[in-house]
């Protein structure tokens, strides 16, 4: 096995070209590539960090032109794998902060999912209190240009040929879908109406 290099100072380059800047390939069973990090001052302290300073503003309608930070590509696994041991920060975390298109046509999300023949975002849990996936909405009612009221509901489902939300359960105590709407100074009985509850 030949030697690895050792760095005992930081290096730095720059290059102008079509072709990548740095590559590795292992034709063993190792990885390619390996960065390790014993800082946690900052997210940029990661083992490894991608940035893509592309000023020019992309074309949402064409993903080749998306000026991505970190791009992770594979033929028959994953694409990208994210796993943490934290007892509060997610395996892997997507965060937006562009601003809000002021007609709200474009939807800055910070995780998008998309698939060609299977679910374009799936979620599984095994705990016995949080849900597989959980849908919170922080934002404040509004009214839009012409006057109507904006909804920045918790979960939005929608389809072009099948049913907008589906929910299904196997308990005996449940309710497929509860609907809860929450009052500063009054309450409500619960009420049962088939397998949809509103409380």
């Amino acid at each position: 096995m030949a030697a690895l290099p050792e760095f005992d100072t930081a290096s730095k380059g720059s290059v102008t070209s079509d072709t990548p800047g740095f590559e590795v390939t292992n034709q063993g069973i190792g990885p390619a590539l390996k960065g390790i990090s014993s800082s946690n001052i900052s997210f940029l302290a990661a083992g490894v960090v991608g940035i893509n300073n592309n000023s020019e503003q992309s074309d949402p309608n064409k993903v080749e032109q998306n000026a991505t930070g970190v791009v992770g590509i594979s033929i028959n696994g994953e694409g990208v794998h994210g796993e943490s041991r934290s007892t509060f920060f997610a395996g892997v975390a997507g965060i937006q902060r562009g601003p809000a298109d002021p007609e709200r046509r474009l939807s800055p999300v910070g995780v998008f999912g998309f698939s060609e023949n299977g679910e374009g975002m799936h979620g599984e849990s095994r705990s016995d209190t949080f849900a597989a996936i959980a849908g919170i909405s922080k934002g404040p009612v509004g009214n839009d240009p012409q006057g109507n009221r904006r909804n920045p509901c918790g979960v939005f489902g929608q389809s072009e040929s099948g049913e907008g939300v589906h929910g299904e359960t196997s308990s005996s105590l449940f309710a497929v879908i509860v609907c809860r709407r929450r009052r500063h100074q009054f309450s409500r009985d619960r009420k049962q109406c088939g397998s949809v509850r509103e409380v």
